[in-house]
């Protein structure tokens, strides 16, 4: 039952924040934890791809010049190819 009601809430906040232009990308802890780069090799094409489309748009996104997202960004990559 508290599985079932997780998923459903999860469903919810899924939808909205689709809703909201967002692109939602679940991840488990398991995942993270066991299989970091896999999970890293996922969601930096994602992001890229956001990133560039944010880019091309009038409004051009502050937050894909923040230097602590460009750092973790960077951190990230490099760990993929260790």
């Amino acid at each position: 039952h508290c599985l079932r009601e997780t998923r459903r809430r999860d469903e919810e906040k899924t939808r909205w924040l689709e809703s909201e232009g967002y692109l939602v990308l679940r991840v488990s802890t398991e995942e993270i934890r066991y299989h970091l780069k896999s999970v890293l090799q996922m969601l930096l094409p994602q992001i890229s791809k956001r990133t560039k489309a944010l880019r091309g748009n009038c409004t051009t996104a502050k937050w894909s010049h923040h230097p602590l997202l460009r750092a973790a960004l960077e951190e990230a990559r490099l760990r993929m190819t260790a």
